[in-house]
């Protein structure tokens, strides 16, 4: 120091950052302009530790499903710089009152942030408290501060359920098997809801799935003695232990009765219509023998038959198995009078395997008008005889 007052005083200043934990002496001797020194003098001082201070803690919301994941960030203050620090250490505190000891954080940004990430899954439903203080490498700690955060409930989810057939006998067992999913762990679930309902909504209560297994599978097994014959849906909703009910799910199954065997329809003898034709159809098609209604209206046939392209099922039914593919024709004849191509009176059985839309096809633009289903129990079809003018790229059935 060059510069004195009057009296010979002088003064500087020192920043300690960066001063390690101590005690330090100042020495210091004057000299005058002739070169001679004064004695040698000291002054002590003492730079202490200072704990973290400040210490904060945030979350990215403040409640959680179990199926979410909490993200915890913060920041802490060391006067003796952020280098000083050793760990900010958390622990969580239960709502039934039991402490977890969580992962101590060791990373710091230049500004004392840090953060860490907790899964949620198999956490319990209620308010828990994270508490957390900091400490630095001398050992001194900051206060105690703790952060909130409460687990809600989130009712079961993904519930499906599948049946080993879509059509019974009321002799057969109907079998059942499904999952759920409870983000609250399987642990939570309480029961799967079975009901069924009829095509006119009369319900029908089953008895509950109470076992699961770790991934929330389950079975269930009815017996369908005695159920009346028809369309049932399957229903079922997954209840959670706090009451918290998922979405429905349904399956739709028919109770059909055992088929009845009829007489064999006796062969049909194809011999040519007459002989202006000179027609002979081949096998499988289904010729219809039809007379002139009157000299006024005589109906001759055309020179050939459109075809029908099935086979029957077996002998003892004589019925002809379709599916909605299949293109369901008839025979036409001609009017003389009207100069038109009409549909000759026909009845003609036809047994469909499966539900669905079944579509008519033939090479005219006449259909049949009355289209009827006798019972939706035997899915027996009549298709029956008419002469209405009908769109045939429009007109279809369906099996119910």
């Amino acid at each position: 120091m060059k510069n004195f007052s009057n009296e010979g005083g002088f003064s500087q200043s020192f920043d300690l950052a960066g001063y390690e934990i101590g005690t330090y002496q100042i020495w210091a001797r004057a000299q005058d302009q002739q070169g001679a020194y004064s004695a040698w003098v000291n002054h002590s001082f003492t730079v202490e530790n200072q704990a973290p201070s400040g210490l904060n803690l945030t979350s990215n919301q403040s409640t959680y499903h179990p199926s979410e994941t909490l993200t915890l960030t913060g920041t802490i203050l060391d006067e003796d710089g952020v280098n000083d620090l050793e760990q900010v250490s958390l622990w969580l505190q239960h709502p039934n009152g039991i402490w977890t000891n969580l992962s101590s954080m060791k990373n710091f940004s230049n500004e004392g942030g840090f953060s860490q990430s907790f899964d949620l899954a198999g956490y319990e439903i209620g308010t828990y408290q994270i508490w957390a203080r900091a400490q630095d490498q001398q050992g001194a700690y900051s206060a105690w501060v703790n952060h909130s955060f409460t687990v809600e409930n989130q009712g079961p989810t993904n519930l499906t359920f599948s049946l080993d057939e879509p059509i019974y006998d009321p002799s057969e067992t109907l079998k059942l098997t499904g999952s759920v999913t409870d983000p609250n762990g399987v642990e939570d679930l309480n029961k799967v809801n079975l009901w069924l309902e009829d095509i006119d909504g009369f319900r029908i209560n089953l008895p509950d799935v109470m076992t699961f297994d770790e991934n929330g599978n389950f079975n269930f097994q009815l017996d369908l003695t005695g159920y009346d014959t028809g369309l049932y849906f399957m229903w079922a909703d997954a209840v959670d232990n706090q009451g918290a009910i998922s979405f429905a799910f349904h399956q739709l199954f028919a109770i059909l009765p055992d088929y009845l065997p009829i007489e064999p329809i006796e062969p049909i003898d194809f011999e040519p219509i007459d002989e202006l034709t000179g027609f002979s159809p081949l096998p499988n098609y289904l010729p219809i023998d039809f007379e002139p209604i009157d000299e006024l209206t005589r109906f001759s046939p055309l020179p050939n038959y459109l075809p029908i392209d099935f086979e029957p099922i077996d002998e003892l039914t004589g019925l002809f198995s379709i599916d909605p593919t299949t293109e369901i024709n008839g025979v036409l004849g001609y009017n003389n009078m009207t100069n038109d191509l009409e549909f000759v009176s026909s009845n003609i059985q036809l047994y469909a395997e499966q539900l669905g839309d079944y579509h008519l096809g033939s090479t005219s633009e006449n259909l049949p008008e009355d289209i009827m289903i006798l019972s939706g129990d035997d899915l027996v079809v009549d298709v029956l005889s008419g002469s209405s003018q009908l769109n045939l790229a429009e007109e279809h059935f369906t099996v119910i």
